[in-house]
């Protein structure tokens, strides 16, 4: 469908423009496995960063647009069904643990990013389940982590409330001011902070895994303008109204679950060109490390001494290890030159230029 959406300006961060609504992707996962969408997303294929290695050490096969999209594993592990769109991992076979790792998939937009409101309905995300790695979030891979990353919703293991996270380069702090979760550091230069960056633990109950699922799922939103980025999450029965008007106004949202505000941090200087991704990993250098292991209730000392040993061995802990997502929707501020009457004069204004695949 085609759409020409006008929408409020974004008054917390002092700005009189309003936003365009440059890209709705409602079905943002179909692209990924339909060749008629193929210029806005993708599942990542073996040319592209997830051949070789995963980028977090994870024990996980990123598949292709063909083999996650066909019966090779059981069942597929991306598919399109009733507006909605499943991104899933293998739950059926058993793995070597000392092998490359359980097939999943990772997927990203071929569209950068640089400044913008993100808003995305997750119906359900990966359950809290030992083992499992997931996230939704933006990242720039030039020279890492000179551009930043921006972890939306992520945790590990059986954990049930979300972390907010910065990763960037040196001289970027935050305050952990004007937000309701709790900030656990304040460092969010990757290398400095040995790469746990900038991080918040959510104050929502369902925010992560089980809880979120079990609540019906709900939204997160981040906004990143030149003076900050902060990130907000609502369950179903809460998602301010403006949002499902399609006229999102975060002047009206409350206090963020993360914010910048306060913080030293020259957010152009650190943060550009980002892509979004959702995906699932398991272990990896976090959720792998022995102390995050040991304190999971899947450890055990004979059997399952390690992430690995339990993730290779248990496919039918993983059937809920998928994420069904409503909708993905890229917001971005824009000048409009307009035409002068008896002056010259440049006015902010909205257009489309949204594109997507049809459905709703």
């Amino acid at each position: 469908m085609r759409l020409r959406v006008r929408v409020q300006s974004q008054r917390p961060y002092n700005t009189p423009l309003k936003l365009q609504m440059i890209t709705q992707e409602r079905t943002f996962l179909t692209c990924s496995i339909s060749s008629l969408c193929a210029p806005q997303f993708l599942i990542l294929e073996p040319s592209n960063m997830t051949q070789g290695p995963d980028p977090t050490s994870g024990y996980v096969q990123y598949q292709s647009q063909s083999s996650a999209s066909s019966n090779t594993f059981g069942g597929p592990l991306v598919k399109y069904t009733n507006g909605q769109a499943y991104m899933g991992v293998d739950s059926w076979n058993t793995y070597d643990p000392n092998g490359a790792g359980r097939p999943s998939v990772r997927i990203e937009t071929k569209k950068q990013y640089t400044h913008g409101l993100i808003i995305a309905n997750i119906t359900h995300m990966p359950a809290s389940v030992c083992g499992t790695w997931p996230a939704f979030w933006t990242v720039s891979e030039d020279n890492y982590p000179r551009w930043g990353e921006i972890d939306i919703l992520e945790n590990i293991h059986e954990e049930t409330v979300s972390l907010e996270t910065l990763h960037t380069a040196p001289s970027c702090t935050v305050a952990g001011s004007q937000m309701t979760g709790k900030e656990t550091s304040y460092n969010c230069d990757d290398v400095a902070s040995s790469g746990s960056g900038c991080s918040a633990t959510n104050s929502d109950p369902n925010s992560y895994g089980t809880p979120f699922n079990q609540n019906g799922g709900g939204v997160y939103a981040v906004e990143w303008t030149s003076a900050g980025i902060a990130i907000w999450n609502w369950g179903p029965k809460n998602i301010p109204q403006n949002i499902k008007d399609g006229t999102p106004d975060s002047s009206t949202w409350g206090l963020p679950a993360f914010n910048t505000v306060g913080g030293s941090c020259d957010i152009d200087s650190h943060f550009k060109n980002h892509n979004i991704v959702f995906d699932t990993t398991f272990c990896g250098n976090w959720a792998g490390q022995d102390y995050f292991w040991k304190k999971t209730s899947c450890y055990d000392p004979n059997k399952y001494p390690t992430c690995k040993s339990y993730v290779a061995a248990n496919p039918a802990k993983y059937n809920d290890a998928y994420w069904l997502i409503d909708s993905l929707k890229v917001y971005q501020k824009t000048f409009v030159t307009e035409k002068p009457t008896s002056s010259s004069s440049i006015a902010a204004s909205t257009s489309s230029t949204s594109s997507s695949s049809s459905s709703s």
